[in-house]
């Protein structure tokens, strides 16, 4: 090998690891805090980031244009990541035990997320549990309930399965497990 093919080869080398390190560097997903700011969701506004499988993150947060509660969803994809806000903001009554709103993330081509959030004002209610679908022997899910603010408690849903007929019933059950509360109980 002469002189220059050594020094081509080096250089070479040089780009292409260097190219290595870049695409290494794309790969990383970004901080919550970064991301979220620059879809206009400060830190501060931010309540509750959970996970909803390996590659997506709820976010419910509060939104400063409405005073309500709004969920996001963060979509962690091989070059990068994405926020998706739903657009719908929780409307609180807090004469209602308790209050609730539901938004559907499509996140691929067949997989859709439907979150369900909303605050608890009735002391006694100590779990939720989300029914859905056309009858009484549909999957259930646990809310998960947050530590008391001054609005409530807040308290959130994932259904990862399609919905194909919803009919969703949010049961308030207390300490003795007894149901002391059924959305379908209070429609209008």
């Amino acid at each position: 090998m002469t002189r220059n093919q050594k020094r081509g080869t080096y250089v070479l080398f040089i780009i292409v690891l260097v190219g290595l390190l870049f695409l290494i560097r794309s790969c990383k997903t970004e901080e919550f805090d970064t991301l979220l700011t620059r879809n206009n969701i400060q830190p501060e506004q931010v309540m509750v980031v959970s996970p909803i499988d390996s590659t997506s993150h709820l976010v419910l947060y509060k939104d400063t244009q409405t005073d309500g509660i709004a969920s996001a969803m963060i979509q962690h994809r091989k070059w990068s990541s994405k926020v998706t806000k739903s657009g719908g903001v929780l409307e609180d009554n807090k004469d209602e035990p308790i209050s609730y709103h539901l938004t559907r993330y499509p996140y691929s081509n067949d997989n859709t997320s439907y979150i369900v959030y909303g605050f608890i004002h009735n002391p006694d209610i100590i779990r939720l549990l989300i029914r859905y679908g056309p009858d009484s022997s549909s999957t259930e899910v646990e809310a998960g309930i947050l530590e008391p603010s001054d609005q409530g408690r807040l308290w959130y849903a994932v259904i990862k399965q399609p919905i194909t007929e919803m009919r969703m019933d949010i049961r308030g059950v207390d300490n003795a497990g007894n149901t002391i509360y059924s959305s379908l109980d209070n429609e209008d």
